[in-house]
């Protein structure tokens, strides 16, 4: 397998792109944007949908990508800049070439498995890059299973966190906090009749 890996390798790591994660990230922020401008664009225009694909719609074979993996703007941050780190060192690891050649072959796969899944089922199964994104995560846990992922950013960052969150709901959702205070009101005056 390796040897097969070196020939090619040898004769087609010219056409690799180097630091293929940014330009990956770079189309996640572009979807992340484009779903905040219009959320339907996407899933009229650019998902993997195999029936349209064999009608002749064949940019959807690339274009399924641009998905970001979240709506959630503080998650999505999170999440790209995890993906980019991994990425990153995945390549730095693998070589530009090994590391095209997992990602695209990856994307390859899963339009195959759309249309074999669109012919044999006749249903379009909505496809996307989660679980390749997720074969990265397990790759980069199988070369560095030593690295820990350390979420805990200080408490002054938990305490900022909080209180966005806190102000968005008070703003932006109003009728959560109302019906949240009905909640608490209503199982305190259940239970000092109780009483």
């Amino acid at each position: 397998m390796n040897n097969w890996l070196d020939k090619l390798e040898r004769k087609f790591s010219r056409y690799a792109i180097p630091n293929l994660m940014t330009y990956i990230i770079i189309l996640y922020a572009a979807g992340f944007v484009l779903n905040l401008i219009n959320p339907t664009f996407y899933s009229q225009f650019l998902s993997l949908d195999a029936g349209k694909i064999l009608q002749g719609q064949i940019w959807r074979i690339v274009t399924f990508i641009i998905q970001p993996p979240s709506d959630s703007l503080i998650f999505i941050v999170f999440v790209l800049y995890l993906y980019y780190m991994i990425g990153k060192q995945l390549e730095a690891a693998w070589g530009a070439f090994r590391f095209n050649l997992y990602f695209f072959s990856g994307m390859l796969f899963i339009v195959i498995g759309a249309i074999l899944a669109y012919l044999l089922t006749g249903a379009v199964l909505p496809m996307d890059t989660w679980y390749l994104n997720l074969s990265l995560f397990f790759a980069f846990a199988a070369l560095y299973p030593d690295i820990q992922l350390l979420l805990f950013f200080g408490w002054r960052c938990w305490m900022v966190c909080i209180l966005c969150m806190r102000s968005y709901r008070l703003f932006f959702r109003p009728t959560a906090e109302v019906t949240m205070a009905y909640i608490i009101r209503r199982m305190h005056l259940l239970r000092s009749s109780r009483s």
